[in-house]
């Protein structure tokens, strides 16, 4: 996953997250802001995924070690 497809990803995470206060302040309950943490913690999961598929596909490239 490249760079700016992370950061893309983080921030519709972040949005959704104030999304979410918004819609607590339009409906005038608390209960949407019991939810603001999901999208917040799925950024360090969404990044530590991307982050081990890329050096997944990384190492999938790279030529074997030559034997000597």
């Amino acid at each position: 996953m490249t760079e700016r497809a992370q950061r893309v990803g983080v921030v519709v995470l972040v949005l959704t997250a104030v999304a979410l206060v918004f819609v607590a302040s339009a409906v005038r309950s608390y209960v949407p802001l019991f939810f603001v943490w999901v999208p917040q913690f799925a950024i360090p999961v969404f990044l530590s995924r991307a982050g081990r598929k890329a050096r997944t596909e990384q190492d999938a490239g790279a030529e074997p070690p030559a034997d000597s």
